[in-house]
């Protein structure tokens, strides 16, 4: 009788439940000129990677006592536009070598030996760093793939793409010359 009435009383009174809010709200997504989420995370050599070790207030003992402009890439081996992001960013690395910028792909949740296999197969010679349970990934929002954020010196987030786009390399490399120029010309 009490669930006949309950359930009356929903009808009559056209009650529905709270809407769920999402896990990610679109006003707390990472917005250009913000900080980036610091992290740490293991590279294939089994080594912590810190991201203050590059960018932002580098942390003490200092690895680097020169800042960084940093690349994020996030992909996972399964991902085919991940396939034509990566030899572009191996491209802009051997293009800016000697300079401040360090790029890292970011492994997705996927086995250590996997992702091995998968860099010698393809001559991978970036380094990778591997986000296990996906908590970086989360920090930065990240809901598909591949996923680039550039941050710069401050550690500040500089500009970010989401999936592949086809002339993503000529915009990170006018980005870059800015970054790198705007630093030549205080010098």
């Amino acid at each position: 009788m009490l669930g006949f009435l309950l359930t009356s009383f929903a009808i009559l009174t056209n009650w529905q439940r709270p809407a769920q809010t999402p896990s990610t709200p679109k006003d707390s997504v990472l917005k250009v000129g913000n900080p980036a989420p610091t992290f740490v995370l293991r590279d294939s050599t089994g080594a912590d990677v810190f991201l203050r070790d590059f960018c932002g207030e580098l942390r003490q003992p200092w690895k680097n006592k020169v800042k960084h402009v940093v690349i994020l890439s996030f992909f996972a081996t399964w991902c085919e536009p991940c396939l034509k992001e990566i030899p572009e960013l191996e491209k802009l690395a051997n293009e800016f070598r000697g300079r401040e910028l360090k790029i890292f792909l970011v492994n997705l949740k996927e086995d250590r030996a996997l992702v091995e296999k998968f860099y010698r197969e393809k001559n991978i010679t970036l380094p990778v760093l591997f986000d296990k349970y996906g908590i970086v990934a989360g920090k930065y929002h990240v809901d598909s793939l591949p996923r680039l954020f550039v941050i710069d010196r401050e550690g500040k987030l500089l500009w970010q793409t989401i999936g592949y786009q086809e002339n993503f390399s000529t915009t990170l490399r006018r980005i870059l010359d800015g970054q790198f120029n705007k630093r030549e010309n205080r010098r």
